[in-house]
């Protein structure tokens, strides 16, 4: 009978949420702030999970600029990502829609951003915004649809954080205002090889894994094969926060240097893709499951006129678009968003999925209760993220419970969006795709 009880007022709590989220509609609002003709600086970092960061309580010092910049933002303690790997993840971010309605859903390349949705680009590049992006990662080149809306589009594929960053600075010294240019850094996906000077700083020695044997396939080997050692582990981790350490250096080179009087006249926001799993739930990298550990990524938001300080609740990435397009007053966005403003007052529903390599995979939030559901074997799995905040205690659910759950999860999965370019993609991309690890 108690857990009769527990159940139906977790049940009520959700559906309380929901009637919250559905009632604020996409773009209303930017709570009173006005920054037309602000410049917009959009940097993404792939494979950057909140917990490892200062600025979200990680005991390690990864990123001491991120802490000290982030003081004078609006921070998001609970941002969530769409998806757990980079294509899917940053679709959203960029037509403001779950991953079923903009149709970029697995590894495969046929998967690629449709030309009819209007993107964040183009909606700046409409209201006569200089636009451009600097991208590091294969998934997000141009024949992947990513380039829709952006004057010029830099593809760096695999180059370090400094490279994109000084040729961003490069065009920021030359753009007519007001612009809008996207910045994607790829150092800390695997594998995990930090500059020299970053190599050693939260790792003993050089003994146990080689940067350069941090590919997908071998971690994914040791992973399955239950032959990684604490100290191995320890020692990846220490890798990747150096990717980390030296990421946040070049993001402060970059804000240091920008021409004087940009930075007043800026709105800036940071992110990530999505995050890493270093055997919290069994398995190593990313794409493969949707716990925290992979979903939830840091979020700030800065500008003058934007009151600093934490945020807390849940927030989608969704959300950044219309956050952006209201902030700025620009006309001419998508009708179809399904984000809010991040200054509105949420709900706090979050949905995330996954179908890459083979994994089909739905998650969501609402109040403390977090659902996760694998189509491919039905399981379905409850957390009470109060009582559970690290996910290691599923709850049983009724059976009405569950077909509950799934009903709601399921009209997220519904209708999913085809995009109807069949062109082929270069050899070049296939390549790099295959060198990153996402296609065998």
């Amino acid at each position: 009978m108690r857990n009769m009880v527990f159940g139906f007022f977790l049940f009520a709590v959700f559906c309380l949420a929901v009637f919250y989220h559905l009632r604020s509609q996409p773009g209303e609002g930017v709570g009173g702030v006005d920054l037309s003709g602000y410049n917009v600086i959009l940097l993404s970092v792939e494979t950057t999970r909140a917990d490892h960061l200062g600025l979200y309580g990680y005991g390690r010092p990864t990123t001491p600029f991120l802490d000290e910049y982030g003081g004078g933002c609006l921070v998001f303690e609970g941002a969530y990502a769409q998806a757990p790997w980079t294509r899917t993840s940053m679709a959203s971010v960029v037509t403001s829609r779950y991953p079923r309605r903009h149709g970029v859903l697995t590894e495969s390349p046929r998967h690629r951003l449709d030309e009819g949705f209007t993107t964040l680009a183009e909606v700046f590049s409409g209201n006569n915004y200089s636009t451009a992006a600097y991208i590091g990662h294969a998934n997000l080149k141009s024949e992947f649809g990513f380039s829709q809306g952006f004057d010029v589009y830099v593809e760096l594929i695999n180059r370090r954080a400094d490279v994109l960053l000084d040729s961003a600075l490069s065009w920021i010294n030359e753009a007519e205002d007001p612009f809008f240019v996207w910045i994607h850094l790829v150092d800390p996906h695997e594998t995990y090889d930090p500059p020299k000077e970053y190599l050693r700083l939260f790792v003993e020695s050089e003994t146990e894994i080689k940067p350069h044997h941090t590919t997908r396939p071998y971690l994914e080997g040791l992973a399955g094969g239950g032959d990684l050692t604490s100290q191995q582990l320890n020692h990846l981790i220490g890798l990747y926060d150096g990717e980390l350490c030296y990421v946040d250096d070049a993001v402060k080179r970059f804000i240091s240097n920008l021409p004087e009087g940009v930075l007043d006249d800026s709105i800036v926001v940071v992110t990530a893709d999505h995050g890493e799993e270093f055997m919290d739930h069994g398995g190593l990298l990313h794409g493969h499951s949707l716990y925290n550990e992979l979903i939830h990524v840091p979020l700030l938001l800065c500008a003058d006129g934007i009151e600093p300080g934490r945020r807390g609740g849940r927030v989608e990435l969704i959300d950044v678009y219309p956050t952006l397009v209201g902030l700025t007053g620009l006309s001419g966005g998508d009708w179809g968003l399904e984000g809010d403003s991040l200054l509105d007052e949420g709900g706090g529903v979050v949905y995330s999925e996954s179908d890459f390599r083979g994994h089909h995979l739905s998650a969501f939030f609402a109040g403390e209760v977090k659902v996760i559901h694998d189509w491919s074997s039905n399981e379905t799995r409850l957390f009470n993220l109060s009582a559970d905040p690290l996910e290691g205690d599923p709850r049983n659910l009724t059976a009405p419970e569950r077909r509950r759950y799934l009903d709601y999860i399921g009209g997220y999965r519904s209708n999913p969006h085809v995009s109807g370019d069949k062109s082929p993609v270069s050899g070049e991309a296939i390549e790099q795709l295959r060198q990153s690890g996402y296609l065998r």
